[in-house]
This record gives structure tokens, sequence and C-alpha cells, in this order.
């Protein structure tokens, strides 16, 4: 488990510049296609249940530690939430408890939900359903 410090300490302008804690859609979606990320939705049970996202993993931020164990550790983890302050918290969390590849999807949900149109969805769905 990497602790905090090791973690704040990484935390450089280079780090920063890199965008490398950054994950686009476009990008999210390209490994979505391959299997090889999930998106963490760190909004609570009744936020999901008014608006879901049938492609992420609902698991309420306050609920986190106790659910460690649903989480892929070979999987890229996309750290999403209502407006990005959650998906911060989760990343750092995450990363501090041994995950080594974990990104924050900054775009809000309204942000998100727009991109639902049909051309849009019409060309993503079999990678979102």
């Amino acid at each position: 488990m990497k602790s905090l410090d090791d973690l704040y300490h990484s935390c450089t302008l280079d780090y920063f510049e890199s965008g490398a804690y950054r994950i686009t859609l476009e990008d999210f979606l390209a490994l979505k296609k391959e299997d090889k990320v999930m998106m963490l939705d760190l909004r609570s049970k009744e936020e999901a249940e008014l608006v879901g996202l049938s492609f992420a993993h609902n698991i309420p931020i306050a609920e986190l530690p106790e659910r460690l164990a649903e989480l892929p550790r070979d999987k890229t983890i996309a750290t999403f939430c209502a407006s990005s302050i959650r998906a911060v918290m989760a990343f750092v969390y995450l990363r501090a408890a041994g995950f080594e590849d974990v990104k924050i999807l900054p775009d809000k949900l309204q942000d998100l939900t727009t991109n639902f149109m049909p051309p849009f969805a019409a060309k993503h769905y079999e990678t979102l359903k």
C-alpha cells in the first residue's frame, strides 16, 4: 500500500502538466471496447437511481472502503461523479490503496449525458450497453 505522503510527493508540476491522472471520454470508449476499463460511478445510490449509467459500476463514495474487492486490479478504473469532487477523492484513495491504473473522468454528468444523442448512441451502443 502506498502511503499518502508518497502519493502526494509524486504530485509534481510535471505530473499535473502531463494530464496522466485524467481520461477523456474518447479514451474511455476506446479502452471500453477492449474491456480494459471500468467506470466507477461514485454518486449516491439515489443519484444513480435518478440518472443511471448502465455502463458504470456504482459505489457511493461513502461505501468505497468496504467495497474495494469489487474493483478490478487488471483494468483502468475511471472515477466519475456529478461534479468531479468525489472522483478526485476516490482517485487519491484508490492510489493510496495500491490501485495503480486509476484515472479521473473530469466530465460532469451533464457533459457526459449531452453526448447521448442519437448519432453518439448509435455509434457507441454496443460498447456502452
